[in-house]
């Protein structure tokens, strides 16, 4: 059984992947193990009550076969678990998670976008660094959860980011007549197909329960893609590639989540960074508020999840913003 088919008040047993557990303390002191649980699309919280620490945590990672009750806490599904016993089945192609399943029609794309790129310098290096490392750029996921998630996540990320900044430059350049300031398209479409390549090395996406690896915790995917980035640039014949060209697109994978309180080192300090700060901000937004129009149509409910990147609040599903404008008209009137 799919987590997204569970209902509130059934009672299921089923095999899930346990991600993470730890031992709490409820407000009497009694010792309870709070769970992650996955089936390789969603994730689940539970809880075992009256637990004996004494016992220790199971082992993360591995698969369980889960009995308990599906309840609700702050409008998201949780379970009370009953019986949790490692499964007899430890396969873990049944949960695997896979965001593109067409990546080599993605790449094909990725690699048309590339060649589209007239400056030689990004050029080189965007198509240098790409084709080293096709398989890890190919296969990885661009988070734990909330966008994109699983093999082939991130290029459909950075394809999608690449395309927006594409558009937004051309949109000051030739529709608003900004052509003066010289917006440069090529190195917006470098920098947002650079600025996540990090994240190609940090995540652990050996089971269906992704999570970080050791450079993941220690540093996180934008030191990761600084350092790849500048690993393959010294490896480069002298004079092959333009060091201030290299250092434009350091910045833009440096500074691509905006701010400080973002996860960000430094702020944008040029118009084509905050061009790609702005595309991969859309790109992940839509894409996690997509999902949860998804995910609360495929439970019946007519609004979403608390959308944590806008501000923590539901949003109307948009089936009912295509009923509005067709019937003009809503469900109900405030």
């Amino acid at each position: 059984m799919k987590i997204i088919d569970m209902q509130v008040g059934q009672r299921v047993s089923t095999d899930l992947i346990l991600g993470e557990c730890s031992i709490r303390k409820t407000k009497t002191n009694k010792d309870y193990l709070q769970l992650t649980l996955s089936d390789g699309t969603n994730t689940l919280d539970g809880k075992i009550w009256d637990y004996d620490a004494k016992q220790g945590t199971p082992e993360a990672k591995k698969v369980y076969t889960v009995q308990g009750t599906i309840g609700e806490y702050q409008g998201r599904k949780q379970i009370t678990v009953e019986r949790m016993t490692l499964s007899a089945d430890q396969s873990v192609q049944r949960f695997s998670v896979v965001y593109m399943p067409d990546t080599e029609w993605l790449w094909n794309e990725v690699m048309r976008l590339i060649g589209t790129i007239t400056d030689p310098d990004f050029y080189i290096i965007v198509h240098g660094f790409y084709m080293e490392f096709a398989n890890a750029l190919m296969t990885a996921t661009s988070a734990k959860g909330i966008h994109h998630v699983g093999c082939g996540g991130n290029l459909q990320h950075s394809y999608e980011v690449a395309l927006y900044a594409d558009k937004i430059t051309n949109t000051l350049n030739n529709e608003l007549m900004y052509e003066q300031y010289n917006v440069n398209r090529d190195l917006c479409v470098a920098g947002a197909l650079m600025h996540d390549v990090g994240k190609a090395w940090v995540y652990d996406q050996s089971t269906p329960a992704i999570d970080y690896n050791l450079n993941g915790r220690w540093f996180d995917h934008i030191i990761m893609g600084l350092h790849m980035l500048d690993t393959w640039a010294q490896r480069q014949p002298v004079g092959a590639i333009s060091p201030m060209k290299l250092y434009l697109l350091q910045h833009i994978i440096a500074s691509h989540h905006g701010e400080p309180e973002k996860g960000s080192p430094v702020y944008p300090n040029f118009i084509e960074a905050m061009i790609v700060n702005t595309a991969d901000s859309l790109s992940a937004s839509l894409n996690g508020a997509l999902a949860l129009n998804r995910k609360a149509e495929f439970e019946h409910k007519n609004i979403t999840d608390k959308n944590w990147t806008m501000g923590n609040h539901p949003m109307t599903l948009q089936s009912e913003v295509s009923g509005i404008i067709d019937t003009q008209q809503l469900k109900e009137i405030p």
